[in-house]
């Protein structure tokens, strides 16, 4: 078809405009719900005003998709708090599918592993990468990825 663009060639804008609502939305600190759940926004298709992506079906079709949570920081063994971060490995804290429509943007809610809320309860602060995988109705993949400091939820004071 004439005026229709290939995916390949709009792959890397596409992401990139998704990593950067991706920013917006989280910012550099998150912290953690009392439950152990964060929520994150997601827009599979941010530039659907731009020409170029109106005619992908990213834009005009529903999106299916998986979002993870992991951190480089290493978990087991014997050793202080301050354990070194193993940059080789990264620890998965959560997962969970979603599914968007056509023009809408998905409030996925995701919840902490028993071990990942553990790990943050102890370290009070950890790095986590959010990555979140799309796949449109042609089956064409892409993928966003975003670094923030995960916070552990405030510990009460008592009053004397």
């Amino acid at each position: 078809e004439e005026g229709v663009i290939p995916f390949d060639q709009v792959r890397s804008e596409l992401e990139q405009l998704i990593r950067d609502a991706m920013a917006d939305d989280i910012g550099p600190t998150r912290v953690l719900r009392s439950d152990g759940s964060m929520i994150f926004t997601l827009t599979p298709c941010p530039g659907a005003h731009d020409t170029r992506f109106a005619s992908l079906l990213v834009c005009s079709a529903p999106v299916t998709g998986v979002l993870a949570l992991t951190t480089p920081v290493a978990s087991g063994g014997s050793g202080s708090s301050t354990q070194a971060v193993s940059l080789a490995r990264s620890r998965r804290l959560a997962r969970r599918s979603f599914h968007v429509s056509v023009g809408q943007t998905a409030r996925v809610r995701i919840r902490l592993s028993k071990h990942g809320r553990r790990l943050v309860r102890r370290l009070r602060q950890v790095p986590v990468t959010v990555t979140a995988w799309f796949t449109d109705a042609a089956g064409n993949r892409f993928a966003a990825r975003h670094d923030f400091v995960l916070h552990a939820k405030p510990k009460r004071r008592r009053s004397r």
